[in-house]
């Protein structure tokens, strides 16, 4: 196949890639910069390496092989120029006036083509066969070259590996592959071999790789909605590629190329009708897609409804009796006589009460967290110290009736941290809950000082955890084997709570365990002025 036709071909592909891009969004116009200059590096060496080409060069416009050679390489440096617009633009970050960018586009241009900075002259050594003598700043203009294209590439790799959006990821697949193999094969050709081996006979070949831009960056539109150009558009392409394809039959001067002309032509209509097939395919699927999101949408509004209406109908009541209930066992020896079996009686009613509350609780935080409207509120300088002294005050019937003792230790002088005080009682009172639950009878609180932050560890005598199930143990809706005898109530998703808290107050919340029959120990390591945004929940 000659190279004329190739070459050819490569320029319809990008030109109607550009004609595409130019309908997406700012993005995906920026791209389009550097298919123009695809197109000025293909077209200036399609004209060079063909007779004709030569003919319309020097006798219609007057131009001669040094000027279209320097055009190529200025072609060549606008590609890169636009790829590292795109990825700043893609990656959300702040450029120039476009106005600017385009001033030095027609400043190199001058530089590149009327001076002798980059191409001094060019030597004909046969038929379309040439020699460059370089400028003295082909050097300089190749380190540019490579300083902006793998500028430009590794931060694009950089989030095409980072990126945790599916659809995303699919995108710059195709669109990585793409630059990847089209930049590299025009830096080998048009600028390490000449570099290395002091020989231009494969320059020409440079923008026939960017015919893998053109393919990769079409299918990854077509198939996955690249720069968010829409489906008639894509038909749209498929339409003027066809048509230029089968013009090409007509004009073809030779057997050999009204042969190689049909082939092609073939080979577009059947990927084509493959084409079509997925985008209507794909339309139907997004339709689908978006009736069951619709669907999907209603029933987590309505669940998360019927959540909080119920929790505010039961959490009401609830919070009413804990709090008589915890009015009669202060008293039960005096306003409200009763004996000790009536006494426990009324204990184990509270202590179920108290479960209710934190089972409501605790459904309500995890609906909030999974729907992404979860947050803290901090309140500064909390006294973490009074907090617990609190905490072990409103659970002293509770440890009475499991004959629990609770040791606390300080270590340090200041206690204070900006803390969501009712967020993080939340959290001290599902570890001492476990505590109380799952140990024996002795828990120690430890609260240590550390300077900017503070170490608060819950540490009981109970039977612990099975090491082979230690990293479980924070995943919401998991309990260990053996707990039911002691808590049958527990809901499983406290500690998976309590750790989301902890996190949101850049704080950090650990298990530790030695073993079976030795107790577990859960510690917090807390900031004092943590860098926290402030939500409302």
């Amino acid at each position: 196949m000659s190279y004329t036709i190739l070459s050819t071909a490569v320029i319809t592909i990008i030109l109607a890639l550009f004609i595409l891009v130019l309908a997406s969004k700012a993005k995906g116009k920026l791209f389009g910069i550097t298919l123009i200059g695809a197109v000025i590096w293909g077209l200036s060496l399609n004209l060079i390496y063909n007779e004709e080409g030569v003919y319309i060069v020097s006798n219609i416009l007057g131009l001669n092989t040094l000027y279209l050679i320097r055009i190529a390489f200025w072609g060549a440096i606008i590609t890169v120029t636009g790829l590292v617009l795109f990825e700043r633009v893609y990656l959300r970050k702040k450029i120039w006036n476009p106005i600017i960018y385009w001033f030095i586009i027609l400043i190199l241009g001058y530089i590149f083509i009327f001076t002798p900075a980059i191409v001094k002259d060019v030597v004909v050594i046969g038929i379309n066969q040439y020699k460059f003598e370089y400028g003295n700043f082909y050097l300089l203009y190749g380190i540019a070259y490579l300083s902006l294209f793998l500028n430009a590439y590794i931060r694009i790799l950089q989030r095409f590996f980072t990126t945790r959006k599916k659809i995303e990821k699919l995108q710059l697949r195709f669109f990585v592959i793409g630059i990847s193999l089209s930049f590299w094969i025009g830096l080998f050709t048009n600028l390490i071999y000449p570099l290395i081996f002091g020989s231009s006979d494969l320059s020409k070949f440079g923008p026939l790789g960017m015919v893998f831009v053109g393919i990769f960056t079409t299918y990854a539109i077509f198939k996955h909605h690249l720069f968010n150009i829409k489906m008639i558009l894509s038909e749209i392409l498929l339409g003027i590629m066809g048509i230029i394809l089968f013009i090409y039959i007509f004009l073809s001067n030779s057997f050999y190329e009204f042969a190689v002309s049909v082939i092609f032509f073939i080979i577009f209509v059947i990927l084509a009708y493959n084409l079509f097939k997925e985008l209507l395919a794909g339309i139907q699927r997004e339709k689908e897609l978006d009736i069951s999101n619709k669907k999907l949408l209603e029933t987590i509004e309505s669940k998360d409804l019927f959540l909080r209406m119920t929790s505010h109908q039961l959490r009401t009541p609830l919070t009413s009796l804990n709090g008589f209930l915890s009015l009669i066992l202060e008293q039960w020896q005096g306003k409200y006589k009763m004996n000790e079996y009536t006494k426990n009686d009324i204990v184990k009613v509270y202590i179920n009460t108290q479960r209710l509350v934190e089972l409501v609780n605790d459904v309500l935080s995890l609906n909030a967290i999974r729907a992404n409207r979860f947050g803290v509120v901090t309140r500064p300088n909390i006294d973490i110290r009074e907090e617990l002294n609190y905490l072990i005050q409103d659970n002293k019937h509770i440890l009475d009736h499991f004959n629990t003792k609770v040791i606390m230790k300080t270590i340090g002088e200041s206690f204070l941290a900006n803390i969501d005080n009712v967020r993080m009682k939340s959290v001290f009172q599902n570890l001492l809950s476990n505590a109380i639950y799952y140990g024996k009878n002795k828990v120690w609180i430890t609260l240590i000082d550390e300077g900017d932050r503070l170490r608060i560890r819950f540490r009981d005598n109970g039977n612990g955890v099975d090491v082979r199930v230690k990293d479980k143990i924070f995943h919401p809706g998991f309990r260990a084997g053996g707990v039911d005898d002691r808590n049958p109530n527990g809901s499983g998703f406290g500690l998976f709570i309590s750790k989301t808290i902890v996190e949101l107050h850049h704080g950090t919340l650990k298990f530790k365990n030695s073993g079976i029959d030795k107790g577990a120990l859960f510690e917090i390591k807390l900031p004092k002025h943590p860098p926290i945004d402030k939500y409302v929940n």
